[in-house]
């Protein structure tokens, strides 16, 4: 059953392996005359390792170095889900809510998970919503970034990221770059 059990395994990950890059040219074979016969014994070191390795697989004969369960306690994977729940444009311009938010969700979304994993770490059920107020300039660039309405830690999180982030430079009905303000409304769940 054990070298049953490591054959299906050999076989399994053999089945799956991939060639990677050009099949290599070698040259023709010139057959080298035997000098000793051969053995009937088999040598191979993978049925050598059966035994050892099929323990790892049955899960007989188990001791610590083979995984055993030590009462350890494995760290928790904090996740979140980080939706947009609101948008909008204060005054007009070529820069829409709808590229704003485009951008955040493309360019920005990763650090703002990264930091509500990080406030997870302390409260694992935190939920609720934060709401982004600020002014994109002339150059693209954010002003007055401000992220409110969460815990205090994770605003200043969200608040620091912001001031880091760039958009298409805004243009009035004139074709001149202007300021244009925004309201974007987050909604936090953990995973």
């Amino acid at each position: 059953m054990k070298q049953l059990a490591w054959l299906i395994v050999v076989t399994a990950c053999a089945s799956n392996v991939q060639p990677v890059g050009p099949k290599p040219q070698f040259p023709a074979e010139t057959p080298q005359p035997a000098t000793t016969p051969p053995s009937n014994k088999n040598t191979s070191a993978e049925e050598d390792d059966v035994p050892r390795f099929a323990d790892l697989l049955t899960g007989e004969d188990a001791g610590p170095s083979t995984g055993e369960h030590t009462g350890e306690q494995h760290p928790r994977n904090f996740s979140g889900r980080i939706s947009i729940s609101g948008q909008q444009a204060l005054n007009q311009s070529t820069l829409t809510a709808d590229l704003v938010v485009t951008k955040i969700q493309g360019a920005y979304m990763t650090g703002m998970k990264r930091c509500y994993r990080e406030y997870l770490k302390k409260d694992a059920t935190a939920r609720g919503n934060v709401e982004f107020d600020f002014t994109v300039n002339q150059m693209g660039r954010m002003l007055n970034a401000k992220a409110s309405g969460f815990a205090s830690e994770l605003d200043e999180c969200l608040t620091g990221l912001m001031g880091t982030w760039r958009f298409p430079i805004p243009k009035d009905k004139d074709g001149d770059p202007t300021d244009t303000s925004f309201r974007i409304t987050l909604q936090l769940a953990p995973a």
